[in-house]
């Protein structure tokens, strides 16, 4: 199985500054699964396929939470 990189670490920095999140930890969601099993987790480093896969669903979910927020506050601007 190969393992994949993030190629650019300035903008993975980036996201995680505007997302207020921890970027090793966001790098590592991007990179690996984590499965718990019996108290203890197993972790899997994800290939490049997968990787883009989780990638895309992240973005895809940022998206949508964003448009439902600008379609909300733009009803409650309207009002």
């Amino acid at each position: 199985m190969d393992t994949c990189i993030v190629a650019n670490r300035n903008v993975l920095r980036l996201v995680s500054k505007l997302l207020k999140l921890d970027e090793n930890g966001l790098c590592d969601g991007f990179l690996k699964r984590t499965i718990f099993a019996h108290g203890e987790a197993v972790v899997t480093p994800l290939n490049q396929e997968q990787a883009c896969d989780v990638r895309d669903a992240f973005v895809k979910g940022i998206y949508g939470k964003m448009f439902i927020w600008i379609v909300e506050k733009n009803k409650f601007d309207n009002r």
